[in-house]
C-alpha cells in the first residue's frame, strides 16, 4: 500500500511575482533556487488548460521541500473569493522567528 514518505512542495498561484518574492525570499529569507517562464504543451496537459504560459519561482524550505510560485501569463486567472471555510481553501503554516519582535507562525 502506498504511504507518504516526506514533503515535496507547496504551490501557490500569485498575482504579482515581484511582490511574492519580496515576501518569501526577502522577508522570510527562503533561498531562491530558480525562476523563469515556461510555455509548453506538456504543461497544458498537467494543468488542464490550453495555451499555458506561466512565470515560476522555486524557493527552498530549511528542512527540505519547496515553495513553488506561479503567475499565469496566459490564460490569465481571476482572484479567488470566498470564506476560509469554503472547500478548496488551503494555506501553508511555517514556524517563523525574528520578524521584528513577532514570534510564532505565519500563515
Amino acid at each position: 500500500m502506498p504511504k507518504v514518505v516526506g514533503f515535496n512542495h507547496f504551490s501557490a498561484t500569485v498575482a504579482d511575482m515581484d511582490q511574492a518574492l519580496t515576501f518569501w525570499r526577502d522577508l522570510l529569507g527562503l533561498a531562491l533556487l530558480g525562476q523563469g517562464v515556461v510555455e509548453y504543451e506538456y504543461l497544458d496537459r498537467i494543468v488542464g488548460l490550453t495555451g499555458t504560459r506561466s512565470e515560476w519561482a522555486a524557493l527552498a524550505l530549511p528542512e527540505g521541500g519547496l515553495i513553488g510560485l506561479f503567475r499565469y501569463l496566459s490564460p490569465p486567472g481571476k482572484p479567488l473569493a470566498g470564506a476560509v471555510n469554503d472547500p478548496g481553501k488551503t494555506h501553508p503554516c511555517l514556524a517563523v522567528g525574528g520578524l521584528g519582535g513577532l514570534q510564532g507562525t505565519l500563515q
